[in-house]
């Protein structure tokens, strides 16, 4: 929530997904409804069919269960023709007191089509070198999530001299000493910026790294020259035999290298 600087009051921008919910949770209808989630969904597996998508991860970021409603009542009827991987939003605020919470969902919403056994948390934003969590709690709460069972999915773009995807490897390197390691799975995604020495890091602690090649066309780049382009999408690495287990998860966008947008259905 930016203030501002010289009164400190709110100028009623809301960065991130724990300020934008604080306003979202107060709306007379906070989400979009089951049924034009149920709609959408139904449209979107026919564009899925057509390319051959079967599996796909689905980051949920409102507050509500609208969204997890529609895919039970879908999953109930026989008419999920994909399999969804639900990935809950952790909120930066409230650390590990929601995962008590986050467990009671993933109790909640497990059918024959969909599941829920992953949590995303967002390491830094879009576009401001600044981290979102305080990274004693990140590392508590991706340490108590992983003992859970949970895949943890985190968002770490970067910039050149900012590289929050360092910030996460700790977490779940503190992750793996406190619980111990196992098949977790866990990911980083986006990747603009990584530290050059980190890239080993995600094969030694068994860590997915899924970049976004559809990404790569953007002009966001064209000033980087230099030793600043040994930190800049480490696509090549991933790709190397080593690797050759941990970059299974990639976007839908960056299979077919394009976007696909359905408009919500009335």
């Amino acid at each position: 929530m930016e203030r501002d600087p010289k009164t400190g009051e709110p100028t009623g921008i809301l960065n991130e997904f724990s300020a934008e919910n604080l306003v979202i949770n107060v709306l007379p209808q906070p989400d979009f409804t089951v049924k034009q989630y149920k709609k959408t969904l139904l449209t979107w597996q026919k564009t899925a069919a057509e390319d051959g998508v079967t599996s796909v991860f689905v980051p949920v970021h409102y507050p509500t269960e609208s969204l997890l409603k529609a895919f039970e009542e879908l999953d109930n009827a026989g008419k999920l023709t994909v399999r969804y991987d639900l990935g809950l939003w952790a909120d930066e605020n409230k650390g590990t007191k929601q995962i008590g919470r986050l467990k009671e969902l993933r109790d909640k919403y497990q059918g024959k089509s969909y599941k829920i056994d992953t949590i995303k948390i967002f390491a830094d934003g879009v576009g401001e070198n600044k981290l979102v969590w305080d990274q004693n709690i990140l590392e508590k709460t991706v340490a108590a999530l992983d003992k859970e069972g949970f895949r943890v999915y985190i968002h770490a773009i970067g910039n050149q001299g900012f590289y929050p995807s360092h910030n996460a490897l700790d977490a779940f390197e503190y992750a793996a000493k406190l619980n111990g390691k196992r098949d977790s799975r866990h990911v980083i995604t986006h990747l603009d910026w990584v530290k050059e020495d980190d890239v080993a890091r995600f094969k030694d602690l068994g860590v997915i790294p899924t970049p976004q090649p559809s990404w790569f066309g953007k002009d966001w780049y064209t000033n980087v020259r230099g030793e600043g382009l040994k930190e800049l999408n480490h696509m090549g690495s991933y790709l190397k035999p080593e690797y050759r287990l941990l970059h299974r998860v990639i976007f839908l966008q960056q299979i077919l290298l394009k976007e696909i947008c359905i408009p919500l259905q009335d």
